[in-house]
């Protein structure tokens, strides 16, 4: 399944929508394990982000509104090398992708 969705003008409406679309796939296959490969930061569990206190990460949306689902996070960091990543500088600036 792919989750992708419009980009939003905060990035928490964006896991939102996020976390409705991984619902509605994960209520169809509840008989399943559903493996997600998401970024660290839609992966958290909790809400809250260094730079924005408010901010409600897509699994932290989907556990409230799923408490019964069982969620493994998996945060998984490296020791250097090469990304690939779109980054903005503002929520009014579109994303520049670069490595």
């Amino acid at each position: 399944m792919s989750y992708r969705v419009e980009p939003f003008s905060r990035s928490d409406a964006r896991d939102t929508e996020l976390a409705a679309t991984l619902r509605k796939s994960i209520g169809e296959r509840r008989d399943r394990r559903v493996v997600v490969l998401t970024g660290n930061i839609h992966a958290r569990v909790e809400s809250g982000v260094p730079w924005d206190a408010s901010f409600v990460p897509m699994v932290a949306q989907l556990r409230a509104l799923e408490p019964k689902l069982t969620i493994v996070a998996l945060n998984a960091v490296h020791r250097g090398g090469n990304t690939w990543a779109c980054i903005s500088t503002s929520h009014d600036i579109a994303p520049k992708c670069h490595t």
